[in-house]
């Protein structure tokens, strides 16, 4: 870490906001699980990560993985 970042880390620990959720209060209540089998919530979640990665453009979710890497070349 650089004495940037190590700054700017303790900034945000020293000014960090700390919120108490009761479940008893009305408005703080929890959203009700998803229903669906885990497989259905599985693939409702890929769904939605394919959506977020073909917003970005940079990543292609589609495209399967690469099998056959020749090698692996390290600084």
């Amino acid at each position: 870490m650089t004495l940037e970042q190590t700054a700017r880390a303790e900034w945000r620990r020293q000014n960090a906001t700390l919120r108490v959720a009761r479940f008893d209060d009305v408005k703080n209540k929890p959203d009700p699980p998803v229903p669906g089998t885990l497989a259905e919530r599985l693939a409702l979640a890929w769904e939605l990560t394919v959506a977020a990665c073909e917003l970005g453009g940079k990543y292609d979710a589609q495209q399967p993985l690469q099998r056959h890497v020749a090698r692996i070349i390290r600084p």
